[in-house]
């Protein structure tokens, strides 16, 4: 697993995994990015859980 982020988009943290076709609930030929933001803590739940913004899955060959 690999994490980054864009210049362009400060408060959203990629997340890049490669499938393994065992645990990772993804096949071996793919590809998953996953963007996410911090959540907004309210009064009921001041550390929410990150929100996802995007996700995309590449299969290979």
């Amino acid at each position: 697993m690999t994490t980054f982020t864009l210049p362009e988009l400060p408060d959203v943290t990629f997340t890049v995994t490669r499938g393994s076709g065992g645990d990772s609930g993804l096949p071996a030929n793919w590809i998953r990015v996953v963007g996410t933001q911090p959540g907004e803590p309210t009064e009921d739940n001041p550390t929410p859980d990150p929100v996802v913004v995007s996700e995309v899955g590449f299969a290979g060959p």
